[in-house]
């Protein structure tokens, strides 16, 4: 009985950590918006990184997602009003093929 309690504890706090970490890529992400919507590309770009390594630790670094995505396809936008073209486009082609597998 006291096992199956520690096991359903474990898994309590597990889930806690993971809605933790989540809320924390979104808030990460919702910071690199703010610059970017101030035109601040540079900054966006820091803060929109640490949101995609925040999600990859999340959900895994393999992990085929639409969030994941979607953070790819702002750094390439990012990175092209910043005239860092080939950059860019690595990031947009990134986004696109993970599109593809979804």
């Amino acid at each position: 009985m006291a096992e199956e309690a520690i096991q359903k504890l474990n898994s309590m706090l597990a889930l806690a950590q993971e809605v933790n970490l989540t809320g924390l890529a979104a808030s990460l992400e919702i910071l690199a918006k703010c610059f970017k919507n101030m035109s601040d590309c540079a900054e966006a770009i820091r803060w929109y990184e640490q949101c995609l390594s925040m999600r990859r630790h999340i959900h895994g670094e393999e992990a085929d997602r639409p969030d994941i995505a979607s953070i790819m396809e702002v750094l390439g936008e990012c990175h092209e009003q910043l005239g860092n073209r080939p950059e860019a486009a690595t990031w947009r082609e990134k986004s696109r093929e993970m599109r593809q597998k979804l």
